[in-house]
C-alpha cells in the first residue's frame, strides 16, 4: 500500500473524540504532503526525521504527528509487511503546560458584573464556570438531574463536542462540590430552564 492509502485505513481503524480524530486528519495531510504516493515499505527513518525538520510546532503538535505515522508503522509491522517500524528511535518531546493564571477576586466581579448586566444566563454560565472549574464542554452538557442539591454536588459524566456527547477529557468521571456562590448561580438558573422543563442546565 502507498502511505496515503496505509494512513487512510489506520484513520478509518482509530476511535477517539471529534478532536483527536480531527487533529489526526490534520497530521494525516502533513505526512501525505512528503510522501503520500511512496509504498509503506519505501519510506524510511531519514525520510520521518526530515519530514519532521521542515515543521516549526511546539512539542505537543510535534508528539501528535509521530502518533500517527508511528501508528500507521505499527499497524504494517503487525501485518508482517514490515519487520521493524521506521519510527521506533524518533522519541516523543517532553513539554510543560504553563502555570495557571487565575483571575483575582476583583477581576472576576468586574467580568460577572458586565456580565449580568447584558444577560443572565450568560452571567449564569460564566459563574458556574468561575465557582467551579468546569470545562465548556462539560458545562454545556451539564443537566439538572447531575445536581445534588442535598450533597451540595454537580455529577460531571459527559461533555458536549461538536455537538457529539461523550465522556469528559480522559474518561474520568467526578463529583464537583458547589460552592454557596455556585449555589446562588444554580438557583437563578432554575427559571431559565428547569421550571420551563428542560433537561439541560445552559
Amino acid at each position: 500500500k502507498t502511505f496515503e492509502d496505509a494512513s487512510q485505513d489506520w484513520l478509518d481503524m482509530h476511535t477517539g473524540k471529534p478532536s483527536t480524530v480531527r487533529a489526526l486528519k490534520s497530521a494525516r495531510v502533513f505526512w501525505c504532503e512528503a510522501f503520500g504516493k511512496k509504498l509503506v515499505t519505501e519510506v524510511t527513518y531519514s525520510d520521518i526525521r526530515k519530514r519532521l525538520a521542515v515543521k516549526t510546532c511546539g512539542p505537543k503538535t510535534r508528539n501528535n504527528y509521530l502518533a500517527l505515522v508511528r501508528g500507521v508503522f505499527d499497524v504494517a509491522k503487525r501485518d508482517k509487511v514490515l519487520t521493524s517500524n521506521p519510527c521506533d528511535d524518533i522519541e516523543g518531546l517532553d513539554f510543560e503546560t504553563p502555570d495557571p493564571d487565575p483571575l483575582e477576586t476583583h477581576e472576576l466581579e468586574r467580568i460577572l458584573e458586565y456580565l449580568y448586566e447584558k444577560n443572565e444566563q450568560v452571567g449564569n454560565y460564566f459563574g458556574l464556570a468561575f465557582y467551579c472549574g468546569l470545562r465548556p464542554c462539560e458545562l454545556i452538557a451539564l443537566r439538572w438531574s447531575d445536581v445534588d442539591w442535598q450533597c451540595q454536588q454537580l455529577r460531571v459524566s459527559r461533555g458536549l463536542v461538536q455537538g457529539q456527547i461523550g465522556t469528559p477529557k480522559n474518561n474520568k468521571y467526578r463529583s464537583v462540590y458547589i460552592s454557596s456562590l455556585a449555589l446562588s448561580v444554580l438557583k437563578s438558573q432554575k427559571k431559565h430552564t428547569f421550571e420551563t422543563g428542560g433537561e439541560q442546565i445552559f
